[in-house]
């Protein structure tokens, strides 16, 4: 069995070393356990409401999945394929009235995807009308802020910490920024991450998967071997197999969103109770049909 551990926090912005600003818990973890194989819905709304501020959504991180660490920057429902591990999960959002003093800044910090964790080095380079401003980078590193009373260039180190540089995002933008390089406006404000991922194919770390293309194979955990139910990996992702099959993940999933259901105010609780109710249902139609299908062979 596997514990997933979902996180509702918000980002605190503030020095990167010695570090103040971080995560801040919302809501209190949402704790599970569930079989390799099966799948947990988390819940992901736009915004969230936190001593009666509506915060926006930045972003999730989930470390541990079958398919890998993944981050993921639209409020989307996330549907976390769960592995042979423990799987932790961290949904993002970031602090309203977080403004500068003396002008127009924004907040910018780096985060490691594949340990689900902000990091604390130097990640990137400021540079003005394309020379570099030792200030403004010296002022990004440590301090976690770039004034913008001018456009800017922000430009990502290559690799962090043996990381690779994956995208910048924007909370609150439409898509990321794939390119190292984020131009800053004059006048910008908010919150600006630079995501770091090691590109491993593997689906679940330490099994060796064959060299040959991914499409012309399908891996599977110990478990299916011994007919005791897990995950497969094929060339359209990960799927469960029975006996942790459909309606198993349809029972965890309902089970997760009403045990998430209390942190939430009124209106989203009755949304999160309405979705788990819908698992309940699509799973008691499936037993049905089971059923009828039983009697017919009789």
């Amino acid at each position: 069995m596997s514990t997933v551990t979902v996180r509702y926090v918000r980002y605190v912005p503030g020095r990167r070393r010695p570090r103040s600003g971080g995560f801040v818990s919302i809501n209190p973890d949402v704790v599970s356990t569930s079989s390799a194989g099966s799948t947990i819905s988390v819940f992901v709304p736009d915004t969230l409401e936190h001593e009666g501020t509506n915060l926006p959504f930045a972003f999730t991180s989930v470390v541990g999945a079958a398919n890998g660490n993944q981050v993921y920057t639209t409020p989307n429902d996330q549907t976390v394929v769960v592995g042979e591990g423990n799987i932790n999960v961290l949904v993002v959002y970031a602090t309203i009235g977080s403004g500068g003093d003396g002008g127009p800044q924004t907040w910018v910090d780096a985060f490691n995807v594949n340990t689900g964790a902000l990091m604390d080095d130097d990640f990137v380079q400021v540079f003005v009308r394309g020379a570099l401003d030792s200030g403004d980078t010296s002022n990004a590193n440590l301090n976690g802020a770039v004034a913008s009373n001018s456009d800017k260039t922000l430009t990502a180190f290559d690799s962090v910490a043996g990381q690779p540089f994956f995208e910048w995002n924007k909370v609150g933008s439409s898509s990321p920024v794939v390119s190292r390089s984020y131009e800053l406006s004059k006048g910008e404000s908010g919150f600006l991450f630079a995501f770091f991922k090691r590109k491993d194919g593997r689906p679940i770390p330490g099994d060796i998967l064959p060299s040959y293309p991914p499409e012309s194979y399908t891996w599977v955990s110990p478990g299916v071997k011994v007919d005791a139910g897990g995950i497969g990996f094929g060339p359209n992702g990960p799927f469960p197999i029975d006996p942790w099959g459909p309606l198993n993940a349809k029972l965890m999933s309902a089970f997760v969103l009403v045990s998430v259901a209390s942190n939430f105010n009124e209106k989203m609780r009755a949304k999160t109770h309405e979705l788990a109710a819908s698992y309940l249902r699509d799973m008691a139609n499936e037993i049905g049909n089971l059923a009828q299908l039983d009697k017919g062979k009789g």
